[in-house]
């Protein structure tokens, strides 16, 4: 990986944070954007931010008894490619891995906990699917987020 040097700082370490602080930024408010996105479906929100050894999951959901891992990519511009093309062989295998671990530590006999205030109430699911949804930035507007797509079965 390059590091730029920032044009505030002789420091390329403090360059790199203060560029990834903005980039985390950017995937948060993403993150976010796709999270109401699927609310208004109508799909019930589960989890968001899952984190085991074996890496992340941005959001999960569950819609119509199909178990959804959705992972978010935000773009500003085509620098670094497309979202979906972010998602690659390894990134899958993450996800696949950490699905598997949030199914053994969350879910009883096909069944997931959906909390109505603190209570869980388990919903039977029959599917599981992993979905990409693509977030870009406008270029006019820097704080004009919106969806480009959602890739539903983007990998399984």
């Amino acid at each position: 990986m390059f590091y730029k040097k920032s044009a505030k700082t002789n420091n390329t370490e403090s360059a790199y944070n203060m560029n990834n602080s903005t980039a985390l930024k950017v995937g948060k408010k993403g993150e976010e954007l796709a999270e109401k996105y699927l609310r208004k479906k109508r799909y019930l929100f589960i989890s968001r931010n899952y984190w085991s050894e074996s890496g992340e999951i941005d959001l999960v959901f569950l819609h119509r008894r199909t178990l959804i891992f959705v992972e978010v990519k935000t773009r500003r511009g085509s620098l670094f490619g497309t979202g979906r093309e972010a998602v690659d062989y390894n990134k899958q295998r993450n996800i696949k891995n950490t699905s598997k671990e949030f199914i053994r530590a969350h879910c009883i006999n096909n069944k997931v906990p959906f909390f109505i205030f603190k209570i869980p109430i388990y919903l039977k699911y029959t599917k599981i699917r992993y979905d990409v949804i693509e977030v870009s930035v406008d270029d006019a507007e820097r704080d004009k987020y919106f969806i480009k797509e959602h890739l539903k079965s983007y990998f399984s």
